[in-house]
């Protein structure tokens, strides 16, 4: 897993109460996996990881396979908490995507916020333990990352064997905490052209750093990631104002809201697909 190039904007679509927070607070919120569509994400990549054990074991006898199915184990309940999570938070290289507007953003009040990750709020994003990845949408490429891991774990076990007898437990744990760290970029090619790159957190433990919203049937842990000390810290290159019927009104109060925080060199301009009363 390598992380994205870093020369072009990227964009975080949010509403006007996202743009206020993370302009007041510089900073942004990044949401644990197990809490995006109710763990559908981590789900679909378990269920490539499945694909190849049972591939996999064709080829293997007798405490492979028993390894194996300690590994399955693993993924079976890669959805439920154990006082660790990893943390995500997304952007997308189209700033003003139909289907993105309707997903992300209150109708009639959204805004596509383009991040420049070249500049040094990018290291101070780092130093919280955050870097910057593409999402991986080609099955074909999935299928060879999982593939290499659980390689990998075979490697690690058959090493571990040799001097601890519970050599398959503790190489399924490490089979677990490097698939969790692939696993938030293997998304299903139905979302591809949302060309989404994502700050994706080390694995973290749920500790006083960890904040918790409300979500539609459930709590949602976050972490708030600091991305900068002051508003001149935040490198906000183009806004683009989602559809809207106050096109003109909108684009002024978003203008005023930089010139107020300080917040320099910043274009602010309209969507340009038109708003509909109705989606």
């Amino acid at each position: 897993m390598q992380e994205t190039s870093r020369d072009k904007l990227l964009f975080h679509y949010t509403s006007q109460t996202g743009l206020l927070g993370i302009i007041e607070e510089k900073a942004i919120w990044a949401t644990n996996i197990l809490y995006l569509n109710d763990g559908a994400e981590l789900r679909y990549a378990a269920g490539l990881a499945h694909n190849e054990i049972r591939e996999l074991r064709k080829s293997l006898r007798g405490e492979d396979i028993d390894f194996l199915n300690e590994v399955e184990h693993k993924l079976t309940h890669i959805t439920e908490y154990d006082g660790f999570g990893i943390f995500v938070c997304s952007f997308s290289k189209n700033g003003d995507q139909l289907s993105q507007w309707r997903g992300y953003c209150p109708h009639g009040g959204g805004f596509s916020i383009g991040f420049d990750f070249l500049s040094p709020m990018y290291a101070h994003v780092e130093k919280q333990g955050f870097s910057l990845f593409d999402c991986e949408y080609d099955t074909t490429r999935q299928e060879e990352y999982v593939r290499q891991l659980l390689t990998q774990s075979l490697t690690e076990f058959h090493t571990l064997q040799e001097t601890d007898h519970y050599a398959p437990v503790k190489a399924a744990k490490w089979f677990e905490y490097e698939f969790l760290k692939v696993a938030p970029i293997l998304k299903h090619p139905k979302f591809g052209e949302e060309q989404e790159s994502r700050l994706i957190s080390v694995i973290t433990s749920f500790s006083r750093q960890v904040h918790f919203r409300v979500g539609t049937s459930t709590l949602i842990p976050y972490f708030k990631l600091q991305l900068g000390k002051e508003c001149r810290d935040l490198a906000f290159p183009e806004i683009i104002v989602g559809p809207t019927p106050y096109p003109d009104l909108s684009i002024d109060a978003t203008k005023g809201l930089l010139e107020v925080k300080g917040i320099e060199g910043c274009s602010v301009k309209c969507s340009e697909i038109p708003f509909r009363p109705s989606w």
